[in-house]
Formats: C-alpha cells, structure tokens, sequence
C-alpha cells in the first residue's frame, strides 16, 4: 500500500515514476541452465568418489549435498522463468537447444555413476535422502522446462519443450526405479 502510495504521489508531482518489476532476462535463465549442469556434474564427481570410497561416508553425504543443491538451482530456474516475458521464437529456439544439452546432456553421465554409488549410499545411510531429493531434482525440472514450454511462442516450441521434459522425466525416473 505504501508503494502504491509513493508512485501516486510521485506522478502526481510530475516525476516519472518506474518500477522495475522481477523481470528475468534470457541470459539469466542461460545461467540458471549452467547452474543446473554444473550442479549435476557435481552429483557424477561425488558418486564416483562415494562408489570408490564406500565406507568414507562425507563422500555420501556430498552426493546428498550435490543432489539438493541441483534441486536449487532447478527451483531457482522455475521462478527466474516464470518472472520472465515471453520469449520470441528465436529465444524459445535458443533456451531449449541449451536445455537439451545440458540438462539430459549431463544427467546422461551423472546418473549411471549415481545409480553406481547405491551401496555406498546405503552403507552410509544416506541413500533414502539421495533417493528423496532425487524425485524432487525430476519434480523441479519438471517445472522448470514446462515454464519454458509456457513462454515458447509456437506449437513447435511447446511440443519440443514438452519432448525434453519426457526424456528428462524418464531418465530420472530410471535412475530412481534402479537406485
């Protein structure tokens, strides 16, 4: 209400009033999308080290730690995507070429060293957590290439974010049934 209030009165002054609204850029979202490989290369690295090192358990937990902070940046990329106009079909052709490489691109090499650090996970007692915060990373980018889809201008746009969600959901899905 008090905003409110200093905009009327601002205008009402003959000043000019803007407000700059969460408004995300493209190039935001191409970040929020490097996050998102960044942070799953981290779940490939600290399963290796987990599978290796079976009984040194801060290799789990760092698995653990690596799965949710992928959920973050997932989460992040739903809200930055959503606090975004809608993009032109160029954009919308941009967005998901980086998407579908970097978010199946890299789930393709972190989740079979996932899977493959199970019984560390279970020694440690941290594979539930793993597996927990696992079906929320598949939730979040669920969202979060849906929210592209939304703001892709064309059928096209939409069928193909729709396609990236599918392959992501059932790599994930995978991983989970096998975990």
């Amino acid at each position: 209400m008090q905003l409110k209030a200093l905009c009327v009165s601002l205008v009402a002054a003959g000043a000019v009033a803007s407000l700059h609204l969460n408004v995300r850029t493209i190039t935001q979202i191409q970040n929020d999308l490097t996050v998102i490989a960044n942070k799953t290369q981290q779940i490939s690295s600290t399963s290796i080290f987990a599978k290796a090192n079976p009984t040194t358990y801060v290799f789990s937990l760092a698995v653990v730690n690596a799965i949710n902070a992928t959920d973050i940046a997932a989460k992040t990329a739903t809200t930055d995507t959503a606090n975004t106009a809608a993009f032109t079909d160029a954009q919308c052709t941009q967005l998901l070429n980086a998407t579908e490489a970097l978010v199946p691109g890299t789930l393709q090499f972190a989740l079979p060293n996932l899977v493959g650090a199970h019984n560390a996970l279970v020694m440690s007692g941290y594979w539930i957590k793993a597996w927990q915060t696992l079906g929320l990373v598949k939730t979040d980018l669920h969202k979060f290439i849906g929210n592209l889809g939304v703001k892709c201008p064309t059928a096209a746009g939409k069928a193909r974010a729709t396609s990236i969600q599918t392959t992501t959901d059932n790599m994930i899905q995978n991983a989970l049934n096998t975990m």
